[in-house]
């Protein structure tokens, strides 16, 4: 993947989680109530179990992100 479909990858991604959410406060599914606290962990929790890696995958990932200081 070079940059641009890197870019454009990660835009499409955000994309997705937004769209289900908005549609979840649109319809009243999200308390009024829940500030930048909640949102951020629904967020969370909506982006984080949709991947997966084998092991050496994530193994070599978490290195990266680790040297890389990402």
């Amino acid at each position: 993947m070079n940059r641009e479909e890197q870019k454009k990858f990660v835009v499409a991604l955000c994309n997705l989680i937004a769209e289900g959410i908005l549609v979840d406060i649109e319809v009243g599914n999200i308390p009024e109530n829940w500030d930048g606290l909640e949102l951020r962990q629904l967020i969370s929790d909506h982006a984080i179990p949709r991947f997966s890696m084998d092991k050496k995958r994530l193994r070599e990932y978490k290195n990266t992100v680790l040297v890389n200081n990402l």
